[in-house]
């Protein structure tokens, strides 16, 4: 249903920007509910709305601008012809809003076209205005969340939380893919063969490190390589050496004294006049372990280690196979030498760390079971963080006895079982029960101790987020407020600094960076990080002062170490060691993430800074703008070897075509404005031995001064928009999913409550956490028009 021409009528913004409801969120919403029948009037005036397109801003649209977006050949994607519905202008609000600005500054119709009358150009402003602020907040769709599966972060924090293993799954799972800025959108996170094999992988260590038998034996024996079987007429034996003369086998079984991870280590050397091409791969029960070149001689043999998990105690068979490819000559006559082979192991087994170490001595079969019953039904409500059905409990506890049967042995059985768990969907994903189509829910407490979680510390939720959700605590409005206090308040909350600001501010791109040596000779790669660490500790600051969120653009500090410090030339405390507080206001100097090299570096070039990058960084990421794509055919500023001058002079010639110019006013106004400071992050007073002018204007006519005047202009005329880009982001990143029209409501209210309680953080958070999007679910309509 489509309303009132503003989310809230200004009887409704009134009353909330007077009343007494600061710290007291539910009072906004109290006061919602009286009011309501102020905005269901509106209705009306939605009819109306609906009425002037058809009537007089469809062919005003065909008029002024069909010739170049009308019909299937309609350029940039926008067919106007296709408009027919005020919802659609809801849908696509951003890009609207754009085009409303180009349309008041004059910008479209382009110059060369048909000018729009100013009589028309306003009564058409008015309408779109209107049309944009037409969303009914009386009946919010909180939408909904696909299935989504635990990012590689998600999943190491998981792990260690569920097992306390530590297991480096950012370093061994492939790159999650990225959606609307972050890593954590369910829509892009799929499941590839690859990452599916190394789940399998991972369930084995990580069970083998957890649950463990007191009583294992150790093994460390070492076999010559004439005691390995040969399978084919290509090996023989020389003294204790098994020799290959071209491609073949030899195996042994070997019997592991007990589950876990194992170590084997080929000793091997090789003979050849060419450059044959000789190698050697290991394969345990049929599956490969890896495979290595062999260059060594006879008289340096060398080592080749494979490490690999076994969960069973029957004998293993290892097969060593050789690689044995003639050269250019043609002619083989190669020979590899295995001289021997040792396997050692349960390798990095520390029972006392263990999750399950259970002596099962002088333990009869059914006590063993009812051990394991107990200890799989809690693995399991943890690890898939809810409780668990009966025949969920009956199905594991099959497992374990067809593991028992055939393993003969308690911690195995076990072991298996917690793979099963470990690879199914309910660890691998967060899911949600199914909704009906079209109605709403409110998320079950445990739903909601996950959501919370892995918001504020990417991680499955304590013991305490558990046990209030199982007495159907957590949903009341109190104690849910406390938890979310006590969460940012721990150590894990941190986690925000990594997974939404870094990714937010783009700077997990950073190690990518690379200065030109040349004109950045004193330049070393070990900065890096730590600009990255400046930036990442002015929001740990912040978060845990519970500061206000304009401090990332006003803050007169800094944490800077030796390195960094002497980077930008700035004093600190040579005794300290490692990164301190740095106050910038004796200096004179500004801070705030606008002069952190860790930004300037990102939106620089190699050899010189670019006012547009920067431009274009302030506006999508910290003002939610999207620049228009640059015009085909485009020359590179770089290519135009014929323009003179600093950076910015040469910008300004460059943007001479009328063509560039509109797109360029404002990225190029704001990234002037930081043109004090040069590729790398450093303060700087000239350019190309000319003085640096970093004065500009926005098409509004906002003056900057500087960084100093950004600054302002973003905590001020900009706050709004900077605001809103900042909730929009951190919702995004909450929910796990892009921003629809019809969450506009929530982040009105979001933004109401912002305001009210001076835009400290953990409002921001509180906000959001309590944001209908965030705390129920609509089942998918049937059709996509809904």
């Amino acid at each position: 249903m489509l309303v009132d021409d503003n989310p809230q009528s200004d009887v409704q913004q009134d009353v909330r920007r007077h009343s007494p409801s600061r710290g007291k969120p539910w009072i906004g919403t109290w006061l919602l509910v009286l009011l309501t029948p102020v905005t269901a009037v509106a209705w009306q005036d939605a009819e109306q709305l609906q009425a002037q397109l058809k009537r007089e801003f469809q062919p005003l649209l065909q008029e002024y601008c069909g010739d170049c977006h009308w019909g299937a050949d309609a350029e940039g994607g926008l067919d106007l012809e296709q408009v027919q519905r005020i919802d659609q202008l809801l849908r696509d609000a951003k890009r609207w809003q754009r085009l409303k600005d180009r349309v008041r500054r004059g910008q479209m119709p382009p110059p060369d076209a048909e000018p729009l009358p100013e009589e028309k150009k306003q009564r058409f402003l008015n309408w779109l205005g209107k049309s944009l602020n037409s969303l009914d907040c009386t009946d919010v769709n909180p939408g909904n969340v696909s299935i989504r599966r635990l990012n590689r972060t998600e999943y190491q924090n998981t792990i260690k939380s569920l097992t306390g293993v530590d297991y480096s799954a950012k370093e061994l799972f492939p790159r999650d893919d990225v959606g609307y800025g972050f890593d954590n959108i369910a829509g892009v996170l799929s499941l590839s063969p690859m990452l599916m094999e190394r789940y399998l992988d991972a369930a084995e260590e990580i069970t083998s490190r957890a649950i463990v038998d007191p009583r294992a034996n150790t093994i460390d024996s070492t076999w010559a390589g004439a005691n390995f079987e040969s399978d084919d007429r290509f090996s023989q034996d020389e003294g204790e050496s098994k020799v290959f003369l071209g491609e073949g086998r030899i195996s042994r079984q070997i019997e592991l004294p007990a589950p876990g991870r194992y170590e084997l280590t080929i000793t091997a050397f090789q003979e050849s006049d060419g450059d044959d091409d000789i190698g050697i791969r290991l394969i345990k029960d049929g599956r490969v372990l890896g495979r290595v070149p062999v260059s060594s001689s006879r008289a340096a043999p060398e080592e080749f280690r494979f490490t690999f998990i076994t969960r069973a105690l029957q004998p293993r068979n290892f097969q060593i196979h050789s690689r044995i490819e003639p050269g250019d000559a043609g002619e083989n006559t190669a020979r590899l030498h295995v001289t021997k082979v040792r396997v050692r192991g349960p390798i990095g087994v520390d029972h006392s760390g263990a999750l399950l170490a259970y002596d099962t001595r002088d333990k009869t079969e059914p006590e063993q079971r009812e051990v394991a019953a107990h200890f799989l039904g809690t693995f399991a409500e943890r690890a898939f963080r809810r409780p668990v059905n009966q025949a969920e409990t009956d199905r594991y506890l099959q497992l374990y006895d067809q593991a028992y049967a055939e393993e003969q042995s308690f911690a195995a059985a076990v072991q298996t079982v917690c793979q099963a768990i470990l690879i199914s969907p309910p660890f691998l994903f967060r899911i949600e029960q199914p909704i009906t189509q079209g109605e709403t829910r409110e998320l079950s407490g445990f739903e909601l101790a996950s959501s919370l979680s892995y918001f504020l510390w990417s991680d499955m939720p304590d013991d305490e987020l558990f046990r209030l959700a199982a007495e159907g605590r957590l949903t009341e409005p109190a104690v849910w407020r406390q938890q979310v206090d006590r969460m940012l308040q721990d150590d894990r909350s941190l986690a925000l600094v990594e997974n939404f600001y870094l990714q937010w501010l783009q700077l997990r791109s950073l190690d990518q960076a690379d200065p030109d040596p040349d004109s950045f000779p004193r330049f070393t790669r070990r900065l890096l990080p730590d600009m990255n660490r400046e930036t990442a500790m002015l929001f740990q600051d912040i978060l845990r002062r519970d500061a206000s969120v304009l401090e990332l653009l006003q803050a007169d500090f800094t944490y800077l170490n030796s390195r960094l410090a002497r980077h930008y030339g700035i004093p600190i405390d040579r005794k300290v060691s490692g990164f301190q507080r740095v106050d910038l206001s004796a200096l004179d100097r500004s801070g705030g993430l606008l002069t952190h090299a860790s930004i300037l570096t990102l939106t620089s070039n190699p050899n010189r800074t670019s006012p547009v990058r920067r431009g274009k960084w302030v506006m999508e990421t910290l003002l939610g703008r999207e620049p228009p794509p640059p015009i085909p055919d485009v020359v590179p500023l770089d290519d135009q070897r014929e323009l003179q001058g600093t950076t910015r002079q040469r910008l300004v010639q460059h943007r001479s075509d009328p063509n560039c110019a509109s797109c360029h006013e404002t990225m190029d106004a704001i990234g002037f404005a930081m043109e004090n400071f040069d590729a790398i992050g450093r303060w700087r007073e000239t350019d190309e031995g000319l003085p640096v002018d970093a004065t500009s204007q926005l098409p509004d006519g906002t003056q900057l001064a500087g960084v100093a005047g950004l600054r302002t202009a973003l905590a001020s005329e900009l706050k709004q928009e900077f605001l809103k880009c900042l909730t929009e982001k951190m919702l995004i990143y909450s929910l796990g999913r892009g921003l629809e029209y019809y969450d506009q409501c929530a982040i009105d209210l979001i933004l109401d409550r912002l305001e009210q309680d001076d835009y400290r953080i953990s409002t921001l958070i509180q906000a959001i956490t309590e944001s209908e999007p965030f705390r129920k679910r609509r089942g998918q309509p049937d059709s996509t028009d809904e």
